[in-house]
């Protein structure tokens, strides 16, 4: 059980990091298309 809450807690963090990351492309593309 142990096992699965922090392969869950990875995953999370992990999905968190993709989503920060996606959201800066987004800011540097708004900024390149104005």
């Amino acid at each position: 059980m142990t096992v699965l809450l922090e392969t869950f807690e990875l995953s999370t963090k992990a999905f968190c990091d993709v989503i920060n990351i996606t959201t800066q492309v987004q800011n540097v593309i708004d900024r390149s298309a104005l």
